[in-house]
């Protein structure tokens, strides 16, 4: 998924997003990410801009794995917030 263009249908019309990866500078790096790109008001008017724009539906699982963020619910058995890097008393 290297810039292909997503259509997603919205109440208020039609919204184009880049799908892509997260680059290497990011916490996110190798992520799937969908970059909005610009709202239309019709489908017609998104397939003008965007022909071969490939259409996903909300419900679609693509869709929603490619927002979360991969991070697990839970934290890893080894971390201690006690020890989360934040002090709040003088003794440093």
């Amino acid at each position: 998924m290297g810039g292909e263009i997503l259509l997603r249908r919205e109440e208020d019309g039609v919204d184009a997003y880049k799908a892509g990866v997260y680059p290497e500078s990011s916490v996110l790096h190798g992520q799937r990410r969908n970059e909005f790109v610009v709202h239309f008001d019709s489908m017609e008017e998104a397939r003008k801009v965007y022909p071969d724009a490939v259409e996903i539906h909300k419900q679609s699982l693509d869709w929603e794995t490619s927002l979360t963020s991969g991070m697990p619910s839970e934290p890893e058995s080894w971390f201690d917030p006690a020890d989360a890097g934040e002090r709040w008393d003088d003794d440093y």
